[in-house]
């Protein structure tokens, strides 16, 4: 089992936002399938985080986040590569992330974490041989919007008809 503890501590200037980060890679789920224990401080409130596989080739896995330690929150968006949460506002949170990678292949994951409208940290994360290789706070890689996300409204209510309609379908051909 390759295991690697991180702890990253970092005050930022402007906004002053202290950052507390910690990232466990843990082991491998099955054959290049892996889990990331995430535990994220922040000295001032947060209430979306998102996260994006830079590297070329790697995927989330869905779900793509799991086991949150706070009541209420859950996935937004849980795509291939880009990932969102959110719930009630909180200044400490862990939780895990699910993707693919070889072990020995490096990935990169960036992050943006919000406060309502306002992006008040991002970083970003290469992971190598099972060790964090470069950590990069208050990068400038990805900067997202809240907007970019959350799905759009009508998205939420297609997606809820369509599961609706599943679900009278499947019970339908059962009886």
């Amino acid at each position: 089992m390759k295991r690697l503890v991180l702890m990253l501590c970092v005050l930022i200037v402007a906004p002053c936002v202290r950052a507390d980060i910690i990232m466990t890679f843990g082991d491998p789920v099955d054959e290049g399938s892996w889990y990331l224990p995430v535990t994220a401080g922040l000295g001032s409130s947060f209430d979306l985080v998102g996260a994006r596989i830079a590297s070329s080739g790697d995927i989330f896995e869905s779900p793509a986040a799991t086991n949150f330690s706070r009541a209420g929150w859950d996935m937004l968006l849980d795509g291939p590569t880009l990932a969102s949460f959110c719930g009630p506002p909180t200044s400490h949170l862990s939780w895990r992330m699910h993707f693919a990678n070889d072990l020995d292949k490096e990935v990169t994951i960036d992050w943006a974490i919000f406060a309502g409208d306002n992006r008040i940290w991002t970083s970003r994360y290469t992971l190598a041989n099972g060790q964090i290789g470069i950590y990069e706070p208050r990068s400038q890689y990805w900067l997202p919007e809240r907007a970019d996300l959350i799905p759009a409204p009508g998205a939420l209510l297609l997606g809820g008809i369509g599961a609706g309609i599943v679900g009278w379908l499947r019970r339908r051909n059962t009886v």
